[in-house]
C-alpha cells in the first residue's frame, strides 16, 4: 500500500511517511491531466470516514467536508481533500502515482472486499489508531 497526499502540515500518523510539505508541493505544478486526476481521486473507495471539515492550508480557497477521510484505488490511499488540492492548485504528485492513474480510465478500479479490509487495517496503523478488541475489520482467520 502506497500513501499519497498525507502532508506534514496535516498532523497524523507516522512522520517518516509524511515526507513532503503541501506548501512545497504547490510550488511545483504536477505534470498530469487535472480533470482525469480529480476524477480518479473522487472515484476512490472510502476506507476511513471522518466527520469534520478541513480547510485549505495553502490559500484558503476551499473547505472539504470529511477532508481527512481516506480513499483508495486498491494500490494507493489518499486523504479525501487531495482532490481539492489537485483541482485548485495542481499540486505535485509522485510520478509513480501519476503513471498508475494514467493506466486507468481515470476511475478507481473495483477492489474486492478482503483487499479493502486489508487496506483499512494498514491505513488505521499508518494513522496511529489502535484497534479495540472485538472492534473493526479482521483479516480472515482472526478472532472468533
Amino acid at each position: 500500500m502506497e500513501f499519497v497526499g498525507f502532508f506534514r502540515e496535516m498532523h497524523h500518523g507516522d512522520k517518516e511517511m509524511e515526507r513532503e510539505s503541501v506548501l512545497e508541493s504547490v510550488q511545483i505544478q504536477g505534470d498530469y491531466d487535472t480533470a482525469g486526476m480529480t476524477s480518479h481521486l473522487a472515484s476512490g473507495h472510502p476506507i476511513l470516514d471522518i466527520m469534520e471539515v478541513t480547510s485549505d492550508l495553502i490559500g484558503g480557497k476551499f473547505q472539504s467536508p470529511g477532508g481527512s477521510s481516506v480513499m483508495t484505488d486498491g494500490e494507493y490511499a489518499w486523504r479525501a481533500d487531495l482532490v481539492e488540492y489537485v483541482r485548485h492548485y495542481r499540486i505535485n504528485l509522485p510520478q509513480e502515482f501519476i503513471q498508475w492513474v494514467d493506466e486507468k480510465p481515470y476511475k478507481a478500479p473495483e477492489v474486492n472486499q478482503q483487499r479493502l479490509i486489508d487496506i483499512s487495517i494498514s491505513v488505521n496503523q499508518f494513522l496511529g489508531f489502535k484497534a479495540a478488541p472485538g472492534a473493526g475489520p479482521r483479516r480472515k482467520g482472526e478472532g472468533n
